[in-house]
């Protein structure tokens, strides 16, 4: 099998911290060394995401990514956290996807139920040779919906360079990162204010303000991850329905708290967790009206060798099972396993 060659936007300025997560797979591929890497060109980028706002399409190509492809051919892997991702390089993707001597690999994150119908046009004009998605429903939708196209579900993972055991004593209680839960969030406050625990900082740290970035070094995100007993989340479709559709699934976030040894606590992303931790406790579920919060947690604090023993179970697994070099080896099987049968 010929290498997998990257096309990344790391050198476009893309700032975003949820590209943390692409640079992260990009950075772990990379080391393996069955992969390397083609840059698009900042300026058309730029340009496309301009004409993207203003007239919500994009016509430029990126010609010298297009010429080098053609003349390296092989398999050409693009990472896309949002339909946006997509269409920002339309035309460059489909002309790559289009040469006889290329086949194109789109891995993609964010592919919510609602947008289904426009990522099946996408899709279908670009005609990607290989698709994975992060979402088990949309690999099981795209694999009907795309007949002439090889789909398959793959997890998201974490950057073990970042998300590790730092040893940082858990000096926190609770920490809830990103979109926050408000069930969830009024169960941490009512658990600080009925155990007299002050409500600060040190305690519980949370986005106070939508949108807000609390820690916008990934490196004191990880560490702060680290120093926390317990980690606060739940799947978006709980409260975000309207942009997710029924997609209840397990995201980097899950990952990340698991190698930086935080023990995950909240609502259970029904789609998948129990196929990726096949085992009791991965993560500690309340009742969704959250009436078993204060029991649980309480029990957690006062049984601490049952809590190290989760957080080192778990810290094991994911670093074992979950990584970016898991995902890649996957790649890589489905490729030669379509290698095979096609000859």
């Amino acid at each position: 099998m010929k290498e997998i060659i990257i096309l990344s936007e790391r050198k476009c300025g893309l700032k975003h911290p949820a590209y943390n997560t692409i640079l992260g797979l990009e950075n772990e591929f990379l080391l393996s060394g069955n992969v390397k890497i083609l840059y698009f060109n900042f300026f058309v980028l730029k340009i496309n995401i301009i004409l993207k706002k203003i007239f919500g399409r994009c016509s430029f190509r990126d010609s010298r990514l297009i010429k080098e492809s053609k003349k390296m051919g092989g398999y050409y892997l693009f990472n896309c956290m949002s339909i946006n991702d997509l269409l920002v390089n339309f035309e460059t993707l489909k002309e790559i996807s289009h040469n006889r001597n290329c086949k194109l690999i789109l891995y993609c994150f964010d592919t919510w139920e609602p947008q289904y119908t426009e990522f099946e046009k996408i899709f279908k004009t670009i005609e990607p040779q290989y698709l994975f998605c992060t979402y088990l429903k949309s690999a099981k939708y795209f694999q009907t919906a795309l007949p002439k196209t090889n789909v398959f579900w793959l997890q998201q993972s974490m950057d073990k360079t970042v998300f590790y055991d730092y040893k940082n004593k858990k000096t926190r209680i609770f920490m809830q990162m990103g979109r926050k839960n408000e069930s969830l969030h009024k169960k941490t406050l009512g658990f600080l204010k009925n155990n007299n625990i002050q409500h600060c900082d040190r305690n519980y740290i949370y986005e106070k303000k939508e949108g807000e970035i609390i820690y916008k070094n990934k490196y004191d995100l990880a560490r702060n991850i680290n120093a926390t007993k317990f980690f606060i989340t739940a799947p978006q479709n709980i409260d975000n329905f309207k942009k997710t559709g029924n997609i209840s699934e397990v995201t980097a976030r899950y990952f990340e708290a698991m190698a930086a040894k935080s023990l995950i606590v909240g609502y259970k992303p029904e789609d998948s967790f129990d196929i990726l931790f096949p085992f009791d406790n991965a993560m500690i579920m309340v009742k969704p009206d959250g009436s078993d919060f204060d029991e649980k947690i309480n029990y957690y604090l006062e049984n601490e060798d049952e809590y190290n023993e989760i957080i080192n179970r778990n810290y094991r697994y994911v670093n074992n099972n979950h990584t970016w070099t898991n995902r890649l080896n996957y790649i890589i099987e489905c490729l030669n396993e379509k290698e095979l049968d096609d000859n």
